[in-house]
């Protein structure tokens, strides 16, 4: 390595061959003649995982003779310096008279940087000249690379780094900043946070390892604990702790550190006191960044404030939030709409906020670890409660008006949005009941069931109103006998007739007494659809037709559609499809005159589950593919398991059975997922009836165990217009296996789990046996 020189006045000089990396990592040295660390010096704290997209992104902008600038973006801890770092070894030597790291976490005024770059460049001031002046002079004929790490406290500085570039030609620089410079030529590189696992499907360990922020957890674990291993009984627990974390690098290493007496599974529970728990970071990291609430704070208390009002504020919700939800609840006598959207986009700028453009409008989010420190300074804050309470008035006026669109033309536009905001609905929903506000609660109940049902959030629905229902005591009965209507449906179409009938008769009682005709109607329909599945026909005949003439008394389109399409199923359960067949088209007519997909999708496919009924297999195929296809753009899960498991036995019956098991499957999951007790017992039944067509019948005789078994436990008897089919399909078992060998596999069917049947149904393979299909 050549011979350090000197400056004019004796100091040392860093020769033109070498490059300096300077505090934090003043040790770390980069030569120019090689893209090799040298062995014998340290690495930085944090490892780089999965980020090869970014130094690559930032190597190849740095290499264009038309930039000069690029700046790293991020929230604090999200691994800026150690991707600027990484950046700076790949491109050792490709700048002639060097690459140096300029550490700016030390300083706070702007006036500082000109002369903390002098510093690590190891030049001196000239006599007669600025400090500014002596390092334009330097470098202006340098081919150098300067990365300014932490730019974001000394912003302000930007215009003399513009002046610097413009001056300097051949000067380039890499700026590590939790916001923008926003300087002519500058191109930013935002730095996300790592990718976290999928919570709804945990894939397998070897699979969960190649997640971004499951390796740097692992990984920074097992520098502590050699022995610390991801394995099949911890590794959902180790990818909440990813995802409660955001994948956040410093947050990962901090809880990671925590490994060293802590297993997984106590280390979980303790992450609800995210400030509290990661308190303890690398003793050679800044102070800012040893723990996760000074890194946070760090940005916070750069913000004006005006804006801190608003970062604090916007903790309030759950999810992500549009700009009209902002304005709505944050806005002040004070502040303007146009003020909190300018607002938002200098949260953005600051990295923490994170803007999502959508097709229809942007929504923004925070990560959850910088909510929870937002919220905590919500808390502490006089503007809580006004805060909370706009937070509750906002979405109930939402979801109340989302009840009328739900049944219209925009319906499917109102389910998406209601999804989105699903997680502050939830927190609405939370923190209502936790306020001892039940009106709140009550009326986002009662909007919303309808919403869960058709999205499949069954359980979830039953156990808010559950809990809403007990806060309520008798208060709101006109609410009440609303929210008991949803409870009692979404717990018949889990199969739950017992509590279904206790909810629904107590709602059609409520209706009564307090002479609620609408919501009595409503009471009416759902016990006549619970007591057509429990098989009591004609009871079910005389609820619908007095919910029918309750529903044409109100002059309720919506209502006569819905009772006439129940009237036209519990025909059909009869064996009646000519009778069934013009109800639904009645139905049909009135759900388009009201532009309800959704309830023409319905009418479509029960039309279409006649038709295959009567032999009619081309139109009634016609039928549930459009249903299918209206039922995919409401979201609608049920109505697109129905669809799918109707196509599935459509198929069968053309003896197309591989294409018919695809089918069953894909019913099969969504049914299984949202809990359709009778929609899964009907798959089975199906599947069996393709194993018995291929004569598989030791398959076909397992799965109609465990459908009988599960009739038996549900008391869902099998409607009486399929039970000679049903009879039919169990005789050619019979008659294949002989009664000893049918009985003996149905007893393996009915000793089956639920989630043993599941697998396997989904493990049948048609394609062995189907070659002259």
């Amino acid at each position: 390595m050549t011979q350090a020189g000197t400056t004019d006045g004796g100091r040392k000089s860093v020769p033109d061959n070498e490059t300096r990396l300077g505090d934090p990592f003043s040790t770390l040295k980069i030569f120019a003649a090689t893209k090799i660390r040298p062995a014998h010096l340290p690495s930085p704290t944090t490892p780089l995982i999965n980020r090869e997209k970014e130094v690559r992104a930032a190597r190849e902008l740095l290499l264009k003779t038309d930039v000069r600038l690029v700046t790293l973006t991020g929230t604090g801890g999200a691994g800026k310096t150690r991707l600027a770092i990484e950046v700076a070894s790949t491109l050792a030597n490709e700048f002639q008279n060097g690459v140096f790291f300029v550490s700016l976490a030390s300083i706070t005024e702007s006036s500082l940087v000109p002369s903390t770059i002098v510093s690590t460049l190891g030049i001196m001031e000239k006599r007669g000249k600025s400090i500014t002046e002596t390092l334009r002079d330097y470098l202006r004929e340098k081919q150098t690379l300067l990365i300014l790490d932490n730019f974001e406290q000394v912003i302000s500085a930007a215009s003399d780094v513009a002046v610097l570039l413009a001056e300097c030609p051949r000067l380039k620089m890499l700026v590590t900043s939790r916001e923008q410079l926003r300087v002519k030529g500058e191109h930013e590189l935002p730095v996300l946070s790592l990718e976290v696992p999928d919570l709804t499907h945990i894939p397998k360990v070897k699979e969960l390892l190649t997640c971004a922020a499951v390796a740097l957890f692992v990984q920074r674990a097992q520098a502590i604990r050699t022995e610390f291993r991801v394995t099949t009984e911890n590794s959902r627990t180790i990818a909440e702790i990813c995802t409660k974390l955001d994948g956040l690098p410093l947050a990962l290493e901090l809880a990671a550190a925590h490994t060293r007496v802590l297993s997984p599974e106590a280390l979980l529970p303790r992450l609800r006191n995210l400030f509290e728990l990661l308190t303890t970071g690398s003793r050679d990291l800044p102070i800012r960044q040893q723990t996760l609430h000074n890194t946070i704070e760090w940005s916070y208390d750069l913000l004006s404030e005006q804006d801190k009002r608003l970062f604090r504020s916007l903790s309030i919700f759950g999810g992500v939030f549009s700009i009209e939800a902002a304005q709505e609840i944050c806005i002040t006598l004070s502040e303007s709409s146009e003020g909190i959207l300018n607002q938002l986009s200098r949260l953005v700028e600051k990295s923490l906020l994170i803007s999502e453009i959508g097709p229809i409008e942007t929504r923004f989010r925070m990560l959850g670890t910088i909510r929870e420190f937002a919220f905590q300074s919500l808390s502490s804050n006089s503007e809580s409660e006004r805060i909370m309470q706009r937070y509750s008035e906002y979405f109930v006026s939402i979801v109340e008006r989302a009840r009328l669109e739900l049944r219209g033309p925009n319906q499917a536009t109102w389910f998406t949005r209601l999804e989105e905001d699903h997680d502050n609905l939830r927190q609405a929903l939370r923190r209502s009941l936790e306020n001892g506000r039940v009106e709140f609660a009550l009326r986002l109940c009662t909007a919303l069931w309808f919403f869960w049902y058709v999205r499949g959030y069954w359980s979830e629905g039953r156990d808010w109103i559950a809990r809403t229902l007990t806060e309520a005591g008798d208060t709101f009965p006109d609410l009440q006998a609303e929210a008991l209507l949803g409870a009692g449906t979404l717990a018949a179409f889990q199969g739950d007739f017992r509590n279904a009938r206790s909810f629904l008769e107590e709602s059609l009682t409520i209706s009564k007494k307090i002479g609620d005709a609408p919501g009595e109607a409503r009471a009416l329909n759902a016990l006549a659809m619970m007591e057509r599945s429990e098989g009591h026909t004609s009871e079910a005949q005389r609820l619908q037709e007095e919910s029918l003439t309750k529903f044409q008394a109100l002059g309720d389109k919506w209502g006569i559609a819905t009772a006439l399409n129940g009237l036209g199923v519990g025909a059909r359960y009869k064996a009646h499809y000519d009778e069934a067949i013009p109800i639904h088209r009645q139905s049909l007519e009135l759900f388009r005159e009201l532009g309800d997909k959704r309830g023409i999708a319905r009418a479509l496919a029960n039309l279409g589950s006649n038709m295959i009924r009567k032999g009619d297999t081309e139109n009634a195929r016609k039928l549930h593919e459009e249903s299918l296809l209206l039922y995919l753009e409401q979201g609608d899960k049920i109505g697109i398991a129905d669809s799918l498991l109707e196509l599935g036995s459509l198929t069968r019956r053309q003896g197309s059975y591989d294409m018919a098991c695809n089918r069953l499957k894909q019913a099969l999951l969504v049914y299984n997922e949202i809990g359709s007790v009778d929609g899964i017992i009907t798959c089975f039944e199906e599947f069996a009836a393709c194993a018995s067509s291929e004569n598989r019948f030791d398959e076909a005789a397992r799965l109609l165990g465990v459908s009988q078994r599960m009739r038996e436990v549900s008391k869902s008897p099998i409607p009486p217009a399929y039970r000679t089919e049903h009879e039919h399909d169990v005789g050619a078992v019979a008659n294949a296996l002989g009664d000893q060998a049918l009985g003996a596999e149905m007893t393996l069917g009915r000793r089956m789990t639920l989630e043993d049947a599941v697998k396997y149904a989904l493990a049948i393979n048609t394609d062995k046996n189907n070659s002259g299909h």
